[in-house]
């Protein structure tokens, strides 16, 4: 690969990639999420085991300033490395998605890389196309594990700013269906509580 060249908008990495992350070989399996500034890749790591692979990059052409309010910084609410930082301290809690790691990729510092469990029956709409409906009391099992870390994260000071199905992702199913947040948009909190996305 060519030396990084700030110009140069940042392409998703394509299907058998290999890449280094945390001292692991990894191989992408497949891309699961786009956004204006991240990728999203299921991973298949040394062992055989899938992993989510969060990238977070920096386009040349876009203008991140008109996005974020006064009272917030453009370097940190812009910077993988600050998202990783308020992912690990928010994984305690049992809902929101634990991360392993992050780094900054070799070739290219623009990409940071975040490691994170993977979540076996997907997202919260991979379950209702793969088994329909699911019952009320389901609901309220998702509604109050969702609250719980909406709840957690506020206390702590953030906001998530893109709660949505593509966002919330399922661990276990049956009787005691149990999902997490993924912390795709996580946010500083403002004074007043305010979130810094306008």
């Amino acid at each position: 690969m060519a030396a990084e060249d700030p110009q140069t908008i940042i392409e998703s990495f394509k299907i058998g990639t290999q890449l280094r992350v945390l001292e692991s070989s990894l191989i992408i399996k497949r891309q699961v999420a786009e956004g204006s500034r991240m990728y999203a890749y299921v991973v298949i790591n040394e062992d055989g085991a899938e992993q989510i692979l969060k990238e977070i990059f920096y386009q040349p052409t876009w203008n991140y300033q008109d996005r974020i309010a006064s009272n917030c910084t453009w370097k940190n609410v812009h910077s993988g490395s600050w998202e990783f930082s308020t992912q690990k301290k928010l994984q305690e809690h049992p809902h929101i998605t634990k991360c392993f790691g992050g780094q900054h990729y070799s070739l290219d510092r623009r990409r940071f890389h975040i490691l994170m469990e993977y979540a076996p029956f997907g997202d919260i709409r991979d379950v209702v196309r793969t088994y329909g409906r699911v019952d009320y009391a389901t609901c309220w099992r998702f509604y109050g594990q969702m609250v719980a870390a909406l709840g957690y994260m506020h206390r702590q000071g953030h906001v998530h700013g893109g709660v949505g199905p593509r966002n919330i992702f399922v661990f276990t199913q049956g009787a005691f269906w149990s999902f997490s947040i993924l912390s795709f948009s996580l946010g500083p909190t403002g004074s007043l509580g305010r979130s810094c996305w306008k």
